[in-house]
């Protein structure tokens, strides 16, 4: 009944812009990426590595899945969002793409059940996530008591109720609010400013200041421009 404003990051944008894809970007330069990843039951099937770039879905690279695995190797200026799907279907697996070596395992029949192995900054986000799911779950508990507010057309429960939700809202952007302040020379930082940034209930004042005081090198990663 909620969203997590995380990873799921972007992954509404990714899914919304799905038929948007542009030309495939051919690497130039030295290699500093590489993904060693299994992939069943999809023999032969194309994969494609997709960027989110400046709001725009990029596809980066891609290759056929030969034996149950496929790799990917490139260059990227700084870590992306990204995303593994298969040609000509919907569903995705959504990470982090770092200057790293590490491996997937893809579950082409459930691609967000797929699986991350050996990166640092993927690994950081799964903290992170864990940590703002456990703040989220709380909204369960006021699921029930929500539905019985509406059936009763109690509209003082019902008020009482989403000002609990947005309380609960406001604790997770505070977590997030907090981590990045922590860690202002960590790229995760500015890829976590992005989801928030993209949230309609959104601080601008509270993010543009937290984007003043990232790093030269995280700014980079930012998809809005700082005043």
């Amino acid at each position: 009944m909620y969203k997590i404003l995380l990873f799921s990051f972007a992954l509404f944008t990714f899914l919304s812009c799905k038929d948007q894809h542009n030309t495939v970007l051919k690497n130039t330069t030295k290699t500093n990426y590489f993904i060693n990843g299994q992939a069943f039951d999809k023999e032969q099937e194309t994969i494609l590595l997709i960027l989110l770039e400046n709001k725009q879905l990029v596809i980066k690279d891609s290759t056929r899945i030969q034996q149950n695995k496929f790799n990917f190797s490139g260059t990227i200026s700084y870590p992306h969002k990204a995303l593994l799907q298969l040609k000509n279907h919907e569903s995705s697996f959504t990470f982090i793409l770092d200057k790293d070596s590490c491996q997937i395992e893809l579950n082409t029949l459930q691609m967000q059940s797929s699986s991350i192995s050996n990166s640092a900054i993927n690994d950081e986000l799964k903290v992170i996530r864990k940590q703002s799911e456990e703040i989220y779950r709380k909204i369960d508990y006021l699921f029930p008591q929500l539905q019985k507010a509406r059936m009763e057309n109690d509209y003082m429960k019902l008020e009482e109720i989403n000002i609990k939700i947005n309380n609960i809202i406001i604790e997770n952007q505070e977590f997030l609010y907090h981590y990045i302040h922590q860690n202002f020379d960590q790229y995760l930082s500015g890829l976590l400013l992005n989801d928030l940034w993209l949230s309609t209930e959104k601080d601008s004042i509270k993010l543009q200041n937290l984007a003043k005081r990232l790093s030269p090198n995280v700014q980079k990663t930012l998809s809005f421009t700082i005043h």
